[in-house]
């Protein structure tokens, strides 16, 4: 059985991220993980808007409660650290 892995970033999920997730990603699977990033989901056309502080939010909230579930958090600090 595949061990769920959240996956984050310490950049932010822009469209120019992508590609760098779809590599860890593809990373975490041959590791034996079922990979998941809630940064790349909700910040899609679309889906929800992280200009709009409640859309933020809830991505967030959405994102820190399928984390609580996962069997590991994998963190890729790679693209440096994000602006607070």
């Amino acid at each position: 059985m595949l061990a769920s892995a959240l996956i984050r970033s310490s950049a932010v999920a822009t469209e120019s991220e992508h590609p760098h997730l779809r590599r860890r990603s593809t990373t975490a699977s041959v590791r034996g993980e079922a990979p998941y990033a809630s940064h790349a989901l909700y910040t899609q056309p679309g889906v929800l808007d992280d200009s709009i502080p409640v859309e933020r939010e809830t991505g967030i909230e959405a994102g820190l409660e399928w984390g609580a579930k996962a069997d590991a958090t994998v963190v890729y600090v790679d693209r440096g650290p994000r602006a607070a």
